[in-house]
């Protein structure tokens, strides 16, 4: 598609407008929950402030998790690495550069309004490495490191973080799910060969070496984006329980179901990323289900959750 002389292409347009979105969903779920005892408020100005703290390194993760998976390909081809609109997103790198970037966004609103800190480490620690950098000619400045490190690991940041990720929760099912989309239009994410009534056609220039003769596949995007919105819909039924959740609580849910359902669609997949035998994004569902279990089973044992 091309208007006005800007090539527009469908998958990033899908991507772009997924994210967006994605970000008006948690806007909207913000001020709707109360977290108890707390010195903040959850707001829309600060969801959409914190677009593109969220959003570059999330792309960035999403792009560097897909190199990898195919660097055979890409390393005779560097030049396709920052080609972002020919498709390659991987959704755990997307999740990770999406966690670190919400992360910092939090630590500069913290940073902004001075709230407290607490050590990490143990000053003791900070001090001997302070002293190693002096030695190979960094002057850090006396205790700053640990100041920094203190403020980054904060209090306020970690329960803005758990706050916020609550919001993600909403928005990234829904996100996703438009997103899926746009492999739709770059004819990828296709599953195996099937004869079910759904199954969708690849025309012979897009089919994969060694699946020239097969005709339909399984449209793995469009289960998916299903999926997600079944994610979104569980999400949302929690919520209108009234369930006494602590903050972060939704977030770990949405790690668990989307981990979940990220193992059992990758049987149907073709082309498997794999380290020593093991299907990574399989791995990747499983780290995605224990975290999230654990997390929430920690998070819940102590502190309880509210809405308005």
């Amino acid at each position: 598609m091309e208007t006005f002389s800007l090539m527009i292409h469908p998958y990033g347009l899908l991507v772009g407008l997924g994210i967006l979105v994605g970000f008006w969903v948690a806007s909207r779920f913000a001020r709707k929950f109360e977290i108890r005892n707390s010195k903040f408020e959850l707001s829309p100005n600060d969801v959409w402030g914190s677009l593109w703290w969220v959003v570059v390194p999330g792309i960035v993760g999403a792009r560097i998790y897909h190199v990898v998976d195919l660097w055979e390909y890409y390393r005779e081809h560097l030049a396709l690495i920052p080609a972002l609109w020919t498709g390659g997103l991987g959704i755990f790198g997307a999740i990770a550069g999406g966690i670190f970037g919400l992360w910092m966004f939090c630590w500069w609103l913290c940073r902004r309004e001075r709230g407290h800190t607490f050590r990490l480490f143990p000053k003791v620690w900070l001090e001997k490495l302070s002293s190693l950098l002096s030695l190979a000619g960094f002057q850090p400045g006396r205790s700053s490191l640990h100041e920094k490190t203190s403020a980054l690991f904060s209090e306020c940041v970690r329960n803005r973080f758990l706050a916020f990720s609550d919001l993600a929760a909403f928005g990234l099912p829904i996100g996703q799910a438009i997103g899926r989309w746009g492999n739709f239009f770059n004819r990828e994410l296709y599953g195996k060969p099937t004869d079910l009534p759904w199954g969708l056609f690849i025309p012979p220039e897009f089919r994969m070496a060694g699946f020239e003769d097969f005709t339909h596949f399984h449209p793995l995007f469009l289960y998916e984006s299903l999926y997600s919105l079944g994610v979104f819909g569980v999400l949302f039924l929690i919520w209108r329980k009234r369930f006494r959740l602590h903050a972060g609580s939704y977030f770990f849910v949405y790690l668990i179901l989307y981990g979940a359902g990220r193992f059992g669609l990758e049987v149907l997949r073709i082309s498997q990323w794999a380290i020593f035998g093991i299907n990574v994004a399989q791995g990747m569902g499983v780290l995605s289900i224990v975290l999230g279990g654990l997390l929430l089973y920690s998070l819940n044992r102590k502190r309880s959750y509210e809405r308005n």
